[in-house]
């Protein structure tokens, strides 16, 4: 126990628990409770994600954590981004514990996802201050997307509209 590295390394370890780890999603793996939001990236910065956890980032909305409550939608930011960065999506879920830790930013309209139709339904949340590793779990990137959902449901009314009226 003499090594300085090893007692550097012992210092620093941080306990982690089940639910910090894919495969763990379910609540009961995690003292952080169920999954509330979503965070979409790519391969390299998930990374540094997995180590250090969610730090704000300044967009052309503002600055902040970027969440959404719809995992689609936070899995279509992730695939838009892969696409530019040409690297893998990537995505985590945010535990609702990380509430009583910081509150999200959720009614300023400024920092509402432009594409969201009904911000009802689908909004981002944004966090001002960085989110811990503990409240993180890495996830896989939902195969369906948010738009083409969203596209479909228009599609559909659409369709409904030009029908005639029944007697």
């Amino acid at each position: 126990m003499s090594d300085p590295f090893l007692k550097s390394w012992l210092f620093l370890k941080r306990q982690t628990t089940l639910g910090e780890h894919k495969g763990f999603e379910d609540a009961a793996f995690s003292p952080h409770g169920e999954i509330k939001y979503y965070h979409g990236t790519t391969k390299t910065p998930a990374d540094a994600i997995m180590e250090q956890g969610l730090h704000p980032f300044l967009s052309l909305v503002g600055e902040g954590v970027f969440t959404s409550n719809d995992a689609r939608l936070a899995g279509d930011y992730g695939k838009t981004r892969a696409k530019e960065r040409n690297e893998p999506a990537a995505m985590f879920g945010v535990r609702e514990g990380v509430t009583s830790h910081q509150l999200p930013v959720e009614e300023d309209p400024d920092r509402v996802d432009e594409l969201v139709v009904n911000p009802k339904v689908s909004k981002v949340r944004t966090f001002d201050n960085a989110i811990p590793r503990e409240f993180l779990v890495p996830l896989d990137v939902p195969e369906d997307s948010w738009l083409q959902q969203q596209q479909a449901m228009i599609q559909w009314a659409l369709n409904e509209q030009g029908k005639p009226e029944q007697p």
